[in-house]
């Protein structure tokens, strides 16, 4: 009895390994269609940032100065989830999430692309000495791939990594947001 078992084990496992090829192949041998993956990014505002694991795609923080700026940071996650806190002379004030749709993510991806954003300085001005303190700062924080760049614009950055900040800067302002609660 436990022999016929073995033999059934072990025709159930070739089989489901036999299987396995034929996803990619119908019965006249042709490919099919490669499926479409599973959207990374979750559809609904989790209640809270607590058990979350996932990485930072973006950072984006503008710092407070010694005037009324507005001082406050979005995260974006890898699976789209959003973590706000609004500091100073924002609103909306304190912690808050969201999501960002993929779209709006491929949107930001592209433009940091097409304007090599990989590629500017990691801060700006790049000489210490010309650093202002009363500005604030704005802190970017890119992840595409393996590959991470982090930028601290203080003042006088390129046109194109400006127009950059405020493209960012508009789409995650646009976002629906949720009250944080905390446990």
């Amino acid at each position: 009895m436990q022999k016929y078992f073995y033999y059934i084990v072990i025709i159930t496992f070739f089989s489901a390994c036999n299987n396995k090829s034929k996803v990619l192949l119908d019965e006249h041998q042709n490919t099919l269609d490669t499926p479409t993956p599973l959207s990374r990014f979750v559809k609904n505002i989790p209640d809270s940032l607590n058990g979350m694991i996932a990485d930072t795609l973006l950072y984006f923080k503008r710092s407070p100065c010694f005037g009324q700026c507005s001082a406050y940071e979005f995260t974006v996650f890898t699976n789209g989830v959003v973590g706000y806190n609004g500091y100073a002379n924002t609103e909306p004030l304190g912690e808050h999430i969201g999501l960002l749709s993929e779209s709006s993510w491929n949107e930001i991806i592209s433009q940091a692309r097409t304007i090599n954003f990989f590629q500017f300085s990691n801060k700006y001005p790049e000489k210490q000495e010309d650093f202002v303190a009363d500005l604030p700062n704005t802190f970017i924080m890119i992840k595409e791939g393996t590959e991470r760049k982090k930028i601290m614009d203080n003042h006088s950055p390129p046109k194109e990594l400006k127009l950059f900040e405020v493209k960012i800067d508009g789409i995650l302002k646009s976002l629906s947001l949720k009250k944080l609660i905390k446990p």
